[in-house]
């Protein structure tokens, strides 16, 4: 524990005392906390809306962590749970987590993570990946069109703070069967708009409307 600064020890005394690691778990929790807090009502608002599944998520140590999960009112499904991680590369969730990242950091997590395939749609390319996240910038929302799991689709939508920093974001998720373009052009309006009122709850006050095209939903 002291090697991983949980504990430190006094060098005159010797005796230990609690490390900055432990103040720093505490204060990621208050966030998380506090982001679920001023969330929940956006999504259960949200998952009204679209009968679908809704998931809050955030970036942490490089991946995707669900923090919190309000189910649809279908049968059929996504199965996940909260506190699952899913490596960031796949997926709408993580697509919009690192797509707002600096250049640098975004690198860093690319050079050290390996982009593991799920499916034959999983991007395992560090350009191709780039590529795609330079459109999610662009556009203000990513798709997951079967990345993570054949038949599974998705739209994410980042939240920002108060200082435009994007700290979580949300998606909608369902079967492909349901969630053909035309519906996705909904789900991605009104993700847009529950991300907007997130944000702006979260201390953002000038963040632009989202605007959908169509074509650029696949």
């Amino acid at each position: 524990m002291k090697y991983l600064d949980f504990i430190e020890q006094d060098e005159v005394t010797h005796k230990y005392r609690l490390g900055w690691r432990l103040f720093e778990l505490g204060n990621c929790v208050d966030t998380l906390n506090l982001l679920k807090k001023k969330s929940r009502p956006y999504l259960e608002e949200l998952c009204e809306k679209a009968k679908e599944t809704v998931h809050l998520a955030v970036l942490r140590d490089g991946d995707v962590l669900y923090v919190d999960k309000i189910m649809g009112s279908h049968k059929m499904t996504m199965i996940t749970s909260v506190e699952l991680r899913l490596p960031s590369h796949v997926g709408s969730l993580g697509k919009c987590l690192l797509a707002f990242l600096p250049e640098g950091e975004l690198d860093g997590i690319i050079r050290s993570t390996k982009l593991r395939k799920f499916t034959e749609y999983t991007i395992t390319d560090p350009k191709k990946l780039k590529e795609v996240l330079r459109k999610v910038r662009t556009n203000g929302f990513a798709i997951d069109n079967e990345e993570v799991e054949i038949g599974l689709t998705c739209v994410g939508v980042p939240i920002m703070d108060g200082s435009h920093k994007v700290v979580a974001t949300i998606s909608i998720s369902g079967p492909k069967a349901r969630m053909h373009r035309d519906m996705m052009l909904q789900y991605t309006r009104i993700a847009l708009e529950t991300a907007g009122k997130i944000s702006y709850a979260l201390g953002l006050r000038d963040r632009p409307t989202g605007r959908v095209d169509g074509r650029r939903l696949f």
